[in-house]
């Protein structure tokens, strides 16, 4: 029974220790990147960090509309490609009392949401306004 145990037990120690180091990833949810990309994905890479969430907003008074800082986030963008950085955008909402409660709504951010991705494409996760 011991050495079954033991058996059991190295088996396990060794898929553990074979997976890899990459599964893991560590980041940051940090919009300082949105005025200084360079300075911000020079830091994470440097502490080993692959992922950045960064905050949108969708303003439902202006449902079609990008966000008012597209430029930062184009900069944005293109210095996490450069660090390897993954970007992942949290899209709040400009007004709660607009929270996508309609099918209007609901389609009209789904739009937005459509649009941001078409304009920034290596962003492949969005964490939604609930």
């Amino acid at each position: 029974m011991k050495k079954l145990v033991a058996v059991v037990f190295a088996a396990c120690c060794g898929l553990t220790l074979a997976s890899p180091a990459a599964a893991v990833d560590f980041g940051i949810t940090e919009d300082d990147g949105k005025s200084n990309p360079e300075l911000v994905f020079a830091e994470l890479s440097d502490l080993g960090m692959t992922r950045n969430v960064v905050r949108i907003t969708w303003d439902a008074a202006r449902p079609t509309a990008l966000p008012p800082e597209a430029e930062q986030l184009d900069r944005l963008v293109a210095q996490a490609e450069t660090h390897g950085v993954e970007i992942v955008f949290a899209v709040y909402l400009k007004r709660s009392v607009a929270a996508p409660t309609t099918r209007l709504r609901v389609a009209q951010l789904a739009t937005w949401t459509a649009e941001v991705a078409r304009r920034w494409p290596t962003v492949r996760t969005f964490i939604g306004p609930n």
